[in-house]
């Protein structure tokens, strides 16, 4: 479940530095574009950033959502769609 927090509750990463530098220029770059766009900010995907196809995507799977769109209504919307996709 998420949790609405600006807060990292926490994370595991298992990366080399090549892949780890990768992550990196993700999470800036996201940052950048939640300051940039604020409140309209909703989320980014980090396979999408790096222009890779989620069916052939080698790679982590990575997803940072801004905090003010994390609400019990929108996660219990997310996960019905995903039932709904499966």
């Amino acid at each position: 479940m998420y949790r609405r927090s600006t807060e990292v509750q926490g994370i595991t990463l298992v990366a080399d530095p090549k892949e780890l530098r990768r992550i990196v220029k993700f999470l800036s770059h996201t940052a950048d574009a939640m300051a940039k766009y604020k409140g309209k900010f909703c989320h980014e995907h980090f396979y999408l950033y790096e222009g890779r196809g989620r069916e052939i995507s080698p790679g982590p799977d990575i997803s940072v959502v801004n905090p003010s769109f994390v609400t019990e209504e929108r996660t219990t919307r997310l996960k019905v769609r995903k039932k709904q996709r499966l």
